[in-house]
Parts: C-alpha cells; structure tokens; sequence
C-alpha cells in the first residue's frame, strides 16, 4: 500500500516537472526570437506577443504547483483514509 503512494506522489511530482519544463521551453522560444530581432523591434514584439506581461508566465507555473500541491494532498488523504 505504501508503495503505491510512493508511485503516485512521484508521478505527481513527475507531471509538475512536465508542466515547468513546458512553461521554460515557451520562454526560451521568446527569448531566442528576441535575439534574432533588432533592438527596435523587440519592444513591439513583446507588446503584442503573449510575453508582454511577465505575470502571465508566473501565473502558469503558479497554477502547475497549486495543481500538483492539491493532488499531493489529496493522495495523502486517500492514503490516510483507506490504507491505514
């Protein structure tokens, strides 16, 4: 019974892993465009791209570790529930 949570809290953790290494890779995709443009244009393009607002990209990983602290919880209290 143990074991079975250890698996599913390290899949928990595992999905979390996913979810920021996808949140950097969009970033990185903004960075590296930034540099191909000129300085002139970098403004613009981060005005009317979704990197505008840095909150945005805080608020993705925000939500990831809300999702995966919930879930963690939440498979805590099955545990404690059903398995002891």
């Amino acid at each position: 019974m143990f074991t079975s949570f250890v698996i599913v809290i390290l899949l928990i953790g595992a999905a979390a892993i996913v979810g920021t290494h996808i949140a950097g890779k969009q970033v990185e995709r903004t960075i590296e465009t930034l540099d191909q443009l000129p300085q002139e244009e970098q403004e613009s393009y981060l005005k009317s791209h979704h990197f505008s607002d840095p909150k945005k990209n805080l608020g993705v990983l925000t939500w990831i570790y809300v999702v995966t602290f919930a879930a963690a919880i939440l498979a805590a209290a099955i545990y404690m529930i059903y398995f002891r």
